[in-house]
């Protein structure tokens, strides 16, 4: 249903950017500052749903394109996605430390996303050199991992709200994205037969923990 959505949307907002820019070319020099810019904001903003409803099919896309579960490397999926935030890592002068991770029974793209997310995250709402600390262990037959951050943490009163589709806690102007990521991650956690929760302290950084199934003996 939201993959259908989201392609359904598409062709009005492709409508949208397509006669913005014929009513440039057709004005041409006769249009006015004022004009431009009010065509500035149409432009923007459906760049904006376009970008929410990318997001909103990777979302879907979590059930719709999932693979079976099975035994998975969690200590070289998380590898894999560090890995891929290599780029952020250098710019940002994050430190990522690793301890052994258990190995998890899921799909494996799926506990790659997981770790990219929460470790972007880590890097994204930090005011200072990133340090994310990320543990394991088996307990009670699952497997359980933690990714710890030095960030900005998050208030008590939004801790319930950081796993909603499009939650946002501060202004575009103060950190870009649109609030898919922690969605993802749950909703991915969920697929697998997991959970993730998150504890903070505002203004000193958060921990995310995610249970996963431990493969069967």
């Amino acid at each position: 249903m939201t993959h259908v959505v989201s392609h359904d949307l598409r062709a009005p907002l492709r409508a949208i950017l397509g006669f913005s820019e014929l009513l440039v070319e057709h004005l041409g020099d006769d249009l006015d500052d004022k004009s431009r810019l009010y065509l500035n904001y149409v432009v923007d903003g459906a760049d904006q749903l376009q970008t929410m409803l990318d997001d909103l099919t990777e979302y879907a896309r979590i059930d719709s394109r999932g693979n079976p579960p099975q035994p998975v490397d969690v200590g070289q999926a998380c590898g894999d996605a560090i890995a891929s935030l290599s780029e952020a890592i250098e710019r940002s002068g994050a430190s990522i430390e690793v301890g052994e991770l258990p190995a998890a029974h899921a799909d494996p793209a799926q506990v790659v996303t997981v770790f990219q997310c929460l470790i972007e995250n880590a890097i994204k709402f930090n005011e200072a050199a990133p340090a994310v600390t990320i543990t394991g262990e088996q307990r009670d037959g699952a497997s359980v991992y933690r990714v710890r951050d030095n960030g900005i943490g998050i208030r008590s009163t939004r801790l319930s709200d950081v796993f909603a589709v499009f939650c946002r806690l501060h202004t575009r102007e103060e950190y870009d994205g649109n609030g898919i990521g922690l969605a993802l991650v749950q909703r991915a956690v969920s697929r697998n037969g997991g959970e993730v929760s998150v504890s903070s302290e505002f203004g000193a950084g958060s921990t995310f923990q995610v249970t996963l199934p431990s493969v069967p003996a």
